[in-house]
């Protein structure tokens, strides 16, 4: 078994924005079931061993939170829209445990298998180590949404977007409590690993409405800002090309990933008999990222 620092897990960015109910332990499950799946063979069947998610002694109430959180996972699925229609997608079929062994066995959904083993593009890399070490599922779902924009070292979402994807519209109702189990949480928890953050409240009026987080390593800001600042002015001056509007591409900027910038500009470049540019540029993006 390789060490956790040395695995990573891929996902589709799909699943990273999706909405769901998992707990943090959950996550941590379902993080070994995805690193494991590319070694999957026809019976669909992944092994986890308890010492994965439990490295020190384990007791009997460890044992059955295990059991409870494992039941819950088959009846939970990743909730996302895609073009107009929505998907309901469950990770788990069957779940068994064998004691004598301390293994848990997890049969694997046909339908889960596009998102996470026949990636080809769209997805993010996350290391194991730092998502089994968070004590919050707040600090994991941050954690992911800032490594898929590690080349831009922004991200800016709606508040109300981000308590729609934590499934968080009837908890945490104040702005501040929000802010302090979610958002500070996260901070504090990220600061232990690759990348840590802050973040810059802005207002419609008297009211917060969008948070954007900026990206650091460690203390630093994130490495090769040079580089990356002269491939995020390229990418303006490519999108001015495509005869969209500043306000289009400053939205474009900071909800999309710089790669994804990159490959979209491409795509449509290569795109025959196109009338009108920046309408057509503006409808790829926003149907392909499902931004606004």
């Amino acid at each position: 078994m390789y060490p956790l620092a040395k695995r990573n897990v891929l996902n589709d960015n799909k699943l990273i924005t999706a909405r769901y109910r998992y707990t943090t332990l959950q996550k941590k499950i379902l993080y070994l079931i995805f690193e494991k799946m590319k070694f999957m063979d026809a019976t669909r069947r992944v092994q986890i061993h308890i010492s994965e998610l439990f490295p020190e002694t384990v007791n009997q109430a460890i044992y059955t939170k295990i059991k409870t959180e494992s039941k819950k996972l088959r009846d939970l699925a990743y909730n996302f829209e895609e073009g107009g229609n929505w998907h309901y997608v469950g990770v788990i079929g069957a779940v068994h445990y064998f004691s004598g062994k301390g293994v848990l066995e997890f049969e694997i959904t046909d339908s889960i298998t596009p998102y996470v083993k026949e990636l080809k593009g769209n997805f993010t890399t996350l290391n194991i180590s730092h998502l089994m070490s968070f004590k919050s599922v707040y600090s994991q779902r941050i954690y992911e949404n800032l490594c898929r924009f590690r080349d831009t070292g922004i991200w800016s979402i709606h508040v109300s977007d981000l308590r729609f994807m934590f499934d968080l519209e009837h908890k945490y109702r104040s702005y501040n409590t929000f802010k302090k189990n979610v958002i500070i949480t996260a901070q504090r928890e990220l600061e232990k690993t690759d990348l840590s953050f802050a973040f810059r409240e802005i207002k419609t009026g008297k009211k917060i409405t969008t948070i954007q987080f900026r990206i650091k390593q460690g203390q630093q800001h994130f490495p090769f800002q040079d580089e990356i600042t002269e491939k995020r002015k390229v990418a303006k001056e490519r999108l001015e090309q495509l005869r969209l509007s500043s306000k289009q591409i400053n939205i474009i900027m900071s909800k999309v990933a710089l790669t994804d910038i990159y490959k979209t500009i491409h795509y449509i470049k290569n795109q025959p008999n196109v009338m009108n540019l920046g309408a057509y540029t503006w409808t790829v993006f926003t149907e392909h990222y499902k931004i606004s």
